[in-house]
């Protein structure tokens, strides 16, 4: 098997995997489990895959259990099942999130397959989301979401164009026995794991919020900013989808999978429902204290680069973002840089002015302390913060994780977060999407409305409902 490419923000890694089939590791994990253990502890067993999988099997395994699912910059990431789980409330999650991933961390024993070395990748992960805001996902559609989750899977598997690892979490402890055969079974449904076939969605209706109220919003939003309470404040539009029989969700997958060139592919399955879409925001990328942002602002039709250049309204909106990033981050970093000028980013039907930001984190800064400062950034919230949250919060619909930020952490302090964008959630036969644009001086309501319109339809078509 040749050298896999896992990418992490701008570095390649080679994981260098060797040959082995299921039998292979099945006889490594009855092995490695075999001894009894004198005290608590999470066994961490390290394997490699013994071949790639396409996504939409390994979701197909297992399907009773939560799973995660992640695909950026040409790396895979997949959990399924849960070992370890924390779902902390209120205004403290990010960090309430932080100790519970922290404490995980110190109860895992590592094993890695006698054939990988002791450079392998395969750091313990923790997969993350978090809503919009504290309280912001309580109605039906999210409520499996909550304030926020953190997860240390049952399995987890990372793989690149031709290969990778897969790591397995056991809870071990000297009073209880170990149910390996359980376990065993598990794995060979794992690695067995087929593609299901596609169902039909049937008669799929669409239930628009109705445009004359997202225009009101638009219209409320542009009075706060001449009263000088909001410089800028991002407002969402909700849809519903209605379906005559359960909405296939990995269909929904495949459709955005084959557009992973417009960003980061997302799935999170919650006791039944289904968060999923592709984002075209990174909020962040952390590894050994380098971290990469982005400012991503200002929207127009695909083919008008130069007119979003050009507009002094998309400016202003993509300078509040920089700036909310930047204030974020100076009290967290040693240094901070912003790219001169900003880039075309094509997402879809839509492209968007995006500006790179990078920073050194001060020592024994994590991840999720930074996400806690810079979410939610001017791009989906917006200025000053804490105005434009409040506003949000009285204005529109409960957003729940719709634009709330989801990842992984590792036991190293690296990890990589996205924002929920350009996607919905699945519940049965019922779907909701949302989306939306940033409010500025000078932002018209019918032009915001079409923007968001054209945002949500990559979600529409996934269902077959445009």
């Amino acid at each position: 098997m040749s050298a896999p490419q896992l990418a992490f923000g701008t570095e390649t890694r080679q994981l260098r995997v060797p040959d082995v089939t299921a039998v292979e590791l099945a006889q490594f994990v009855r092995l490695a489990l075999r001894a009894p253990v004198s005290e608590p502890c999470i066994s961490h067993l390290v394997m490699p895959l013994p071949k790639r999988f396409a996504a939409t099997a390994l979701l197909g395994a297992l399907r009773a259990v939560d799973a995660w699912y992640l695909q950026a910059n040409g790396t895979e990431l997949l959990g399924l099942g849960a070992v370890r789980k924390a779902e902390p409330t209120g205004a403290d999650r990010f960090e309430a999130a932080r100790r519970a991933i922290e404490g995980w961390a110190r109860e895992l024993s590592t094993v890695r397959h006698p054939a990988l070395s002791d450079k392998t990748a395969g750091a313990p992960r923790a997969f993350v989301g978090f809503a919009f805001a504290a309280g912001a996902a309580d109605r039906a559609m999210w409520a499996p979401f909550g304030d926020a989750v953190a997860v240390l899977p049952r399995f987890c598997l990372s793989q690149g164009t031709s290969g990778g690892l897969l790591e397995l979490y056991v809870v071990r402890s000297p009073e209880v026995p170990l149910a390996l055969e359980t376990l065993l079974a598990e794995l060979a449904e794992v690695l067995g794991a087929q593609t299901p076939p596609p169902s039909d969605a049937g008669t799929v209706t669409v239930d628009h919020e109705p445009p004359e109220l997202h225009e009101q919003r638009v219209r409320a939003a542009l009075a706060e900013i001449e009263k000088g309470t909001l410089g800028k404040v991002v407002v969402a539009r909700r849809t519903a989808i209605f379906a005559d029989r359960d909405l296939d969700a990995t269909a929904a997958l495949l459709h955005f999978l084959e557009r992973a060139e417009e960003g980061a592919v997302y799935f999170v399955r919650r006791a039944g429902s289904v968060l999923l879409g592709v984002t075209p925001e990174r909020l962040l990328a952390v590894h050994d204290h380098a971290l990469e942002t982005e400012a991503l602002a200002g929207t127009a039709a695909i083919g008008q680069d130069a007119l979003l250049r050009a507009s002094d309204k998309d400016r202003e909106e993509h300078r509040f973002v920089i700036a909310s990033i930047e204030d974020a981050l100076l009290p967290l970093s040693e240094h901070v840089e912003v790219a001169s000028a900003p880039e075309i980013a094509t997402a879809g039907s839509v492209v968007h002015l995006k500006t790179k930001i990078t920073a050194t984190l001060r020592p024994q800064i994590h991840p999720l302390q930074v996400a806690a400062a810079l979410h939610p950034t001017s791009a989906v919230g917006g200025t000053p913060k804490a105005a434009a949250s409040a506003w949000i919060a009285r204005t529109e619909p409960e957003r729940g994780w719709y634009g709330g930020p989801l990842g992984w952490v590792d036991a190293h302090g690296n990890g990589e977060l996205f924002v929920a964008l350009r996607g919905g959630v699945i519940r049965g036969a019922c779907a909701w999407t949302f989306a939306g644009g940033g409010i500025v001086r000078g932002s018209l309501p019918a032009t915001e409305l079409e923007e968001a319109k054209l945002k949500m339809g990559g979600f529409l078509r996934a269902l077959g409902a445009q």
